[in-house]
């Protein structure tokens, strides 16, 4: 329950002591919302009661049913889309304190889905007996219309100065903005999204300003008004949570959400006479009761954390965890489980069809937006004034139990704002198999209807009568049907089209022409194939550490895993998240390791690995369980041991086994033992087990002693050996036992061969029994052994005794037992057919097709020549065949030779298979840039757009990085995010059941090149030349456009016009330069021999050389073009010139002959 602390309590609070009533803690506002519906809204209040009822009624019934719970764990995960509305009170950025960061909100809703799933490493964890709920809170992806989005909407409040002053009044009498005020400035639909509000202040106030207990945050329970429903709570929460315990309320108010109460429900109700203070809940009072019989009853905590024992509402004072609830008033750092019924409650409430919270499960708000389906229109002309149409939508699986989809926003057609057609395929989605059955039933109004639905299985757009999965006429609510999806002609893996019309008369689902009275909804449908689905718990588990848990701070130790064989690894990725949330990824394993080995354990990290596998579509994943490491600096080593061959009480001949079963801090995979048995040490053996092949002594004392090879202070020097716990082994009786078994011939078989008939399974017979052998009840004299050989007559009967030679066998004789073995003489009928295993048929040509033959009387180890049109294949002899090369019409045979010398027909020919071969076509895919270059900047957007040819309708595309992926599926991958040398495939395959060869094609690898965007240069006009004022690789634009030349820094201008230059590396350019225009050109020649400069760089001299003589007129500038010194040369060849006047950088030196005609050269000076 959720219930905002009443007056009485707070009045309360100023008799508690001062340590107490003067801390600021956070308090729950949800019971009063709900309290003050429950008496004003009867509709709400039948809701609730009516849930409460359901579900305790099944709560009482569910040991004998198929719980709800264990279905949906071993199923799927559910993910419920969010979307947060941080109301800020002023015009503040983002990752102020009341306007947090993404990142924060990210880590809240992160936290969030740790809490329910009892991953969040400060929790207690599944492994530890905290109760999982496969549920993932996830921001949204796509917003109502179907846009992209972060799921974050900031919307600025500070024009509303009730909101400014005060926040949000939770409904009582209290400052700030009405709820539902407030909340219509920003909300989304609850039936696809849940909407959490990040508020300034409740009431009036926050933590901030609180002196006292305050408001954190309220929400609403399954089916409030859809114009208020969700969860508020203060921004502060966020932005400065508790130390050790961040973001705890979320998790206290989506408990509410999902209609928990707290566990202390009841403990403010009015008493007689009148209690002020929170007092025991009384059990006469029916509402009392937050509905989980396995919470004990009590008062709230008051943000502390009660030690167990101290619960005075029961005898005892017993607790049992309720303290730690997330759904109490302790501490923080307190809170960290849900219980089993609570559990129960969630479910209950996210499997209530017909309400929001179910709609949720269907909803596509958190997927990010894909390859869409197509359909056919649907536009007939609607009868006006009408309101017939789909009214709810449920879909269950064949239990009736798992909400599959439960839409019930639907409206008809005037409800829906007279619309005869509403496309919600982007909205809802529905996940079904191949081959499963479901339940389904479309509601509609008070009026009389018809309704079919459809699915476009194959893909084609439109809706067949064959398609059809629902037919139902009536009114009101409908009884549920069933439908089995197909296992042939459907497009898996791949958006399909659901379409459901309903209406007083019968249309075809893709009707343009004529009137309808009704509506037509459609909604997206994916149909998986065989095979195990991603993220199932369960196919990946973490061995124990391999050095224990805890182990020592700074010590080697490692987590491995072990996998289902439902799947083949792709992939390994290990993970580790710190106690204070930061996850890393382990930098040395390889993508094929199943262990991580590290020494930087740090101390409550959580351990897990995620692993890549083919799945229903394509590579899935899933995540393993995890393993939180325990990390003290000294751990006192510790053993334990238990009997692993033998029992106890056992024999005094018994072959015994003792083993090590755990140990802690043993610093070694194998330290030293010491075995003892009745204090004895048993020299020689120093390992893990001992064995005792001839048994112990009656009351045999065993123990082991383990030496720690951890170094100091891992352990500690004066104590580091464990003794372990004593195993007594005691004498007792057995009751002897044993089979007879034929181990020698065939039987039935022909008359005259010899038989061996053999005791088997023996137990409880000594060392050396003795055996008594009879043939149709005759004692075979002399015969005492295990076995009994001979040739026997038809219809004989073969018996046996054993009298043990161990001493507590009791009773010492015994007669076998089972079946007694019968000697029947005949001849056999050797027999072979064969099957197709796979390849189908008609087949595709090129394609492995599987044959088995299965024998009978075959004798051991028979032969087999395979055959096709007679002929027989060379190689072929064993049960099975394999073949890629057959053509249309061939047949498909096997002869057997058997060996068994009964059979009457050695040879035997099996059943002929004709086969049907269907040519293949050969299919290719490429793919090209449609937006963006290559060689092109990092972070600078690559679209890419893939073709695939001969490869039938509709081909699916997925997208590769790196061998990553899919990252994305469809024809179009769009990324701003390639690094240089990442190279892009596209993968295609068809989807529409043809015969290709292969079936999956990859397109040839693109390397994308990309590099750091460089610095825009600066240019100078010097003399006639346009310069850079640095070096590297260049582009000029001039008046026309992009020009040819200048590559290294120097550019002639040509024309009249602007000019710009952008810095070139290695493809990625800069940002223009300034902006140059040319105004007049000189009729002269731009360019005159380049005299040689060196040294270049130069530390201060710089030499001009031309290799003749030659009259110029020099001059030196910076780089913006101002000059700064003048010079001649004057009939001579060569020229030096000081520039050590000048400070570092980059110069330019013009030289300009008689004609006027002008060179620059760069020169860089740096000392």
């Amino acid at each position: 329950m959720i219930r905002k602390i009443t007056l009485t309590l707070l009045a309360c609070l100023g008799i508690l002591s001062s340590s107490v009533a003067q801390q600021v803690y956070p308090i729950c506002g949800s019971a009063q919302l709900n309290n003050k519906l429950m008496q004003t809204d009867p509709i709400y209040a039948n809701k609730i009661n009516s849930f409460n009822a359901e579900v305790q009624a099944w709560m009482l019934r569910k040991n004998n049913l198929s719980s709800l719970v264990t279905t949906v764990n071993g199923k799927r995960v559910y993910e419920i889309p969010v979307v947060v509305h941080v109301m800020k009170p002023t015009t503040a950025s983002s990752g102020t304190a009341y306007d947090p960061s993404d990142a924060d909100i990210q880590g809240f809703i992160t936290y969030l889905s740790e809490a329910f799933q009892a991953s969040y490493s400060g929790h207690l964890l599944e492994a530890n007996g905290g109760k999982r709920m496969p549920m993932v809170f996830k921001l949204a992806q796509r917003d109502p219309s179907c846009a992209a989005t972060t799921g974050i909407v900031r919307v600025n409040m500070s024009g509303n100065a009730s909101y400014a002053a005060n926040g949000i009044s939770s409904g009582t009498p209290a400052p700030g903005l009405a709820d539902a005020t407030l909340k219509a400035n920003s909300i989304w639909p609850n039936t696809e999204y849940y909407n959490i509000w990040l508020v300034y202040k409740i009431d009036g106030i926050n933590r901030a300003n609180a002196t006292g207990s305050f408001t954190a945050g309220y929400a609403y329970f399954n089916g409030a008004g859809a114009s208020v429903d969700g969860t508020v709570m203060l921004t502060d929460e966020i932005t400065d949570p508790f130390a050790g315990a961040p973001y705890s309320t979320i998790t206290h108010e989506l408990g509410h959400a999902f209609n928990l109460y707290h566990v202390f429900e009841g403990d403010d109700h009015p008493t007689t006479p009148p209690l002020t203070a929170p007092h025991c809940p009384s059990p006469t009072d029916p509402t009392a009761t937050d509905f989980c019989a396995d919470t004990e009853p009590m008062k709230r905590s008051l943000f502390n954390c009660p030690a167990e024992g101290s619960n005075t509402c029961v005898t005892g004072g017993a607790y049992n965890g309720t303290q730690h609830n997330h759904m109490d008033y302790s501490s923080p750092t307190c809170r960290d489980r849900f219980t089993s019924d609570q559990r129960d409650r969630i479910f209950s409430a996210l499997m209530d069809a017909g309400s929001s919270r179910a709609s949720l499960i269907s909803s596509l708000g958190a997927t990010a937006i894909g390859t869409t389906s197509t359909a056919c229109a649907f536009s007939p002309t609607p009868t006006t004034g009408n309101n017939n149409g789909p009214r709810g939508i449920n879909l269950f699986d064949n239990t009736g139990d798992t909400v599959i989809m439960a839409v019930y926003t639907n409206g008809g057609y005037s409800g829906d704002g007279n619309r005869v057609y509403v496309d919600r395929s982007c909205q809802h989605r529905a996940e079904l198999e191949i081959g499963k059955t479901y339940q389904m039933a479309v509601n509609v109004g008070s009026g009389a209807e018809n309704t079919v639905v459809y699915i476009d299985y194959n893909q084609d757009g439109t809706f067949s009568s064959s398609e059809a999965i629902y037919t139902a006429t009536g009114s009101g609510t409908r009884t549920l049907q069933t439908f089995t999806i197909p296992t042939t002609g459907v497009v898996s893996c791949a958006p399909l089209r659901m379409r459901v019309v309903s209406g007083t008369t019968t249309i075809l689902p893709c009707a343009t022409t004529g009137t309808f009275s009704g509506q037509a909804e459609d909604y997206e449908v994916t149909i998986k194939g065989s095979g195990v689905a991603g993220n199932t718990p369960g196919l990946v588990t973490l061995n124990f550490p391999t050095l224990g848990n805890p182990s020592c701070f700074n010590t080697s130790n490692t987590v491995s895993a072990n996998y289902s064989s439902a799947i083949t690894p792709v992939w390994w990725k290990w993970y580790k998240k710190s106690s204070t949330g930061v996850v890393t990824t382990c930098g040395t394993c390889a993508t094929t390791d199943t262990l991580w080995t590290s020494s930087a354990w740090g101390n409550l990290d959580t351990v897990w690995a995620r692993v890549a596998y083919p799945g229903i579509c394509g590579t899935d994943t899933t995540n393993s369980d995890s393993v939180v490491m325990y990390r003290p600096t000294t751990i006192p080593p510790a053993v334990t041991i238990g009997q692993t061959v033998g029992t106890n009480p056992g024999c005094p001949d018994d072959v015994l086994q003792f083993s090590v079963v755990s140990n802690v801090n043993p610093g070694s995979p194998t330290p030293p033992y010491k075995w003892y048995v009745n204090n004895v040490l048993q020299t020689g053996f120093t390992g893990s087990f001992i064995d005792f092949p001839t048994g112990l002594p009656n009351n045999a004392q065993v123990k082991v002693v383990m030496k720690s090879l951890s170094p100091a202070p891992c352990v500690n020097p004066l104590a580091d050996t464990a003794i372990s716990n004593i195993i007594t082994y005691t004498y007792g009786t057995k009751t002897p036992s044993f089979n007879i078994a034929l181990t020698t011939g065939t039987n039935p078989g022909c008359a005259g061969q010899t038989l061996t008939f053999s005791a088997v399974n023996i137990t409880t017979g000594g060392t050396s029994p003795v055996f008594e052998w009879y043939v149709n009840g005759t004692l075979q004299t002399g015969v005492t052994g295990p076995t009994l050989t001979g040739v026997f007559v038809n219809n004989a009967i073969i018996t046996a005794k054993m009298t043990s030679s161990s001493s507590c066998a009791l009773p010492a004789q015994v007669s076998n037992t089972g079946t007694n073995p019968k000697v029947v003489h005949t001849l056999l009928t050797a027999d072979v057919t064969i099957t197709q295993l796979s390849g189908g048929n008609p087949a595709c040509a090129g394609h492995p097709v599987v044959f088995q033959a299965s024998p009978t009387n075959a004798g051991t180890a028979p032969t087999y020549e395979w055959m096709v049109n007679n002929v027989p294949v060379p190689g072929a002899t064993g049960t099975v065949f394999s073949t890629s090369t057959l053509l249309n019409g061939d047949f498909v045979s096997v002869v057997l030779v058997a060996t068994d010398p009964c059979v009457a027909n050695p040879r035997d020919t099996s059943n002929k298979i004709s086969m049907l071969i269907t040519p293949s076509i050969v299919p290719s895919v490429t793919f090209s840039i449609t937006k963006g270059n290559n060689p092109g900047c990092l972070d600078s957007l690559l679209e890419f757009t893939a073709v695939a040819t001969n490869a039938g309708t509709n081909p699916n595309y997925d997208w590769f990085v790196n061998s990553f992926g899919p990252i994305l599926n469809g024809p179009v991958y769009s990324t701003y995010n390639l690094l240089n040398n990442d190279f892009v495939v596209v993968r295609a395959n068809q989807t529409d059941g043809g015969c290709y060869l292969p079936d999956t094609v990859f397109s040839a690898p693109l390397i994308a090149v990309r590099s750091l965007t460089p610095d825009p240069p600066f240019i100078s006009l010097l003399g006639n030349m346009l310069v850079t004022d640095k070096g590297g690789a260049f582009v000029w634009f001039g008046p026309a456009g992009q020009v040819t030349g200048g590559e290294d820094g120097n550019y002639h201008p040509n024309e009249l016009g602007p000019y710009y230059a952008v810095t070139n590396n290695n493809g990625c350019w800069s940002k223009p330069s300034n902006t140059l225009t040319i105004t007049l050109l000189d009729v002269n020649s731009y360019s005159i021999e380049q005299p040689k400069l060196y040294p270049n760089p130069t530390t201060g001299q710089i030499v001009l050389d031309w290799g003749h003589r030659v009259n110029m007129k020099l001059s030196v500038h910076n780089a913006i073009g101002q000059k700064l010194m003048e010079d001649n040369v004057s009939g001579a060849s060569r020229k030096t010139i000081d520039l050590s006047s000048l400070s570092n950088g980059v110069y330019f030196v013009a030289a300009t002959d008689e004609k006027g005609n002008t060179t620059t050269a760069r020169v860089t000076l740096s000392r």
